[in-house]
């Protein structure tokens, strides 16, 4: 089972370090066979909500949007 340590905020363990998750991880469900740090290979994405779509004025294929 693949278990994304952000879900872990909802049970209050947020504040915790990496170790120690892992620890209660593998005591509480089961044993930890492996993990992978994925932050590192989304460095500098940036994630935005398109928040209005108008048609661009000199071309039918594309548009100009607005995101925040």
């Amino acid at each position: 089972m693949k278990l994304p340590i952000n879900s872990l905020k909802e049970f209050g363990l947020e504040n915790l370090d990496f170790e120690k998750v892992l620890d209660i991880v593998s005591t509480k469900i089961g044993s930890v066979e492996g993990y992978s740090e994925l932050s590192k290979a989304y460095e500098g994405v940036v994630i935005a909500e398109i928040v209005a779509k108008e048609i661009h004025p000199n071309a039918d294929k594309l548009g100009v949007y607005k995101i925040s």
